[in-house]
């Protein structure tokens, strides 16, 4: 949920960072949604009546100056799913290119069918992906890059904790195999409902 301005022309801004209040250390957005009917999609949005919510959520005018803080807030539902690129009798993982230990990027190569279905930013988790070195990877990998070399896509991915997991996970830095196949499962996020509340 996100204040907008407007002004005077019209143009509308929105802030650059949602409202959420603090609970148990953890950011939490101030609206509610809870799911009543799911076989129809049907969700119940909210902003719960609780002092952190409220008190998270900024007057639009404060008393004694003359303007406002903000015209009206806009809310955003958005729903994720998981969706299959490639299957298990139909592998798009052609090989593994490189693992660098120092950028904690991990480079495979990935069919020209299914490289279009990939964009910078997406988060996957490689399937089926059994190195013959006998190491494992970390699920939700960010994509850095994709990449066209000596005829084949290159596929860049990123964990934050690839080390950490190598350390825990592998006993250490990996030893990739260059053979190593599988097919992807790719997060997808999509807005199932949007729309502007008032508060005064």
């Amino acid at each position: 949920m996100y204040t907008v301005t407007v002004d005077n022309n019209g143009n509308e801004t929105l802030a650059p960072s949602p409202l959420t209040y603090v609970s148990g250390g953890i950011p939490r957005s101030v609206l509610e949604v809870q799911v009543y009917d799911a076989l129809n999609g049907g969700v119940q949005i909210q902003i719960p009546g609780n002092a952190n919510t409220l008190a998270s959520i900024p007057y639009r005018s404060i008393a004694g100056n003359v303007g406002i803080n903000y015209n009206y807030i806009i809310y955003y539902v958005n729903a994720e799913e998981e969706i299959n690129i490639g299957e298990p009798d139909n592998y798009n993982i052609t090989g593994v290119v490189s693992y660098d230990q120092p950028s904690q990027q991990y480079t495979i190569k990935v069919t020209s069918d299914t490289i279009a279905e990939f964009t910078r930013g997406d988060i996957v988790t490689l399937q089926e992906h059994d190195p013959l070195t006998g190491y494992s990877l970390p699920s939700d990998l960010e994509i850095r890059n994709t990449i066209f070399i000596n005829q084949a896509w290159h596929m860049v991915l990123f964990s934050t904790d690839f080390n950490t997991y190598n350390a825990n996970n592998n006993g250490g830095p990996i030893t990739i195999d260059p053979n190593a196949t599988g097919y992807i499962k790719k997060k997808r996020t999509y807005t199932i409902a949007k729309g502007i509340i008032g508060v005064e």
